[in-house]
């Protein structure tokens, strides 16, 4: 019954090119969205675990021949992060630069709103992004005294992760 339905269903839907561009488009990114959240493969490292152990030739020659695993992490940065991005980018250039606000007084009101997503960010990015907090947390010469109060959560309360993810 159900290839049947199909068969009534795909014809109608694919009558127009603007049909047919809408379901391709569609399709593309459920692939990309499933691709950026599949499992990733730690089973293999460009060195031992250490911190003396640590080799940028390695590393570049092991990612060199990864290229799928850097875009991979690439593209998953780029979509955690676009949100926040987006919203800075709009305060600062819509709002202030456009509207000719010369006191930033909407970059400025959304500031505890953007602290609390920069942090929640850092925990989603895993390791490598909660020691960066932990360091921007004590400079209030590069970031906003916001942001580096909002930081400093993750001097005492980091989530847990497992040895594997710190690897």
């Amino acid at each position: 019954q159900l290839s049947a339905a199909l068969a009534d269903i795909v014809p109608s839907l694919l009558s127009s090119p603007w049909h047919a561009a809408a379901i391709l488009l569609f399709s593309s990114g459920a692939l990309l969205t499933a691709f950026i959240n599949s499992p990733d493969d730690y089973s293999e490292a460009p060195f031992e675990a250490g911190s003396d152990t640590y080799d940028d030739d390695k590393a570049a020659e092991f990612y060199s021949r990864r290229p799928g695993m850097v875009i991979k992490r690439i593209l998953r940065l780029g979509s955690l992060t676009s949100a926040f991005n987006m919203g800075l980018l709009f305060d600062w250039l819509v709002l202030g630069k456009l509207m000719k606000d010369e006191d930033y007084t909407a970059l400025r009101k959304n500031e505890p709103r953007r602290a609390k997503e920069a942090l929640t960010l850092c925990t989603q990015l895993g390791p490598t992004f909660i020691k960066l907090g932990q360091a921007l947390s004590i400079r209030t010469d590069l970031v906003p005294e916001l942001y580096a109060l909002e930081l400093r959560q993750l001097q005492d309360a980091v989530p847990p992760f497992s040895s594997d993810e710190a690897r």
